[in-house]
């Protein structure tokens, strides 16, 4: 089997300066089709948190971010690490939030879908149930490091 590898990933809660919405991504293929996150996803080999998560903004929204703040980490762990497959992964999610942004909104050509939420409406029925435990805390200004199996 091959040796277990940590992946570290990046994720971004961008809201609108104006409506206070934000900004969900709706995955249309791989692991979390159908499912709603924010703006994200995996470091490339020697890239920084910071560089990626503005390389992965803009690959998925066509938004150049202007600034954004950490506001948590996530770890995600398979909770029983013998028994998952080779590709199976934990994951360190860096967490930010950023209403400081420019460009046209336009969506991953067949990766995602884009929609504002109202922060009272976020479609948490749709997401992964991890969402539900931390994005709540994100949202009423906490800084969250939280671990999940």
């Amino acid at each position: 089997m091959p040796e277990y590898k940590h992946t570290p990933c990046v994720l971004c809660l961008i809201e609108n300066p104006q409506t206070h919405q934000l900004l969900m991504v709706k995955n249309l293929r791989g692991m979390n089709k159908g499912f709603y996150n924010f703006a994200g996803g995996k470091l490339n080999w020697g890239e920084d948190i910071r560089t990626a998560l503005v390389r992965e903004v803009k690959e998925e929204t066509n938004l150049t971010l202007m600034g954004a703040k950490l506001v948590g980490r996530i770890d995600i762990v398979p909770a029983d690490v013998k028994k998952v497959r080779a590709d199976t992964k934990d994951c360190q999610v860096y967490v930010f939030y950023s209403d400081r942004y420019k460009g046209e909104l336009k969506a991953a050509d067949s990766e995602v879908e884009l929609y504002w939420f109202d922060k009272d409406k976020i479609p948490f029925e749709n997401m992964r149930d991890n969402d539900r435990l931390w994005l709540p805390k994100v949202l009423n200004g906490e800084m969250v490091n939280m671990k999940f199996r």
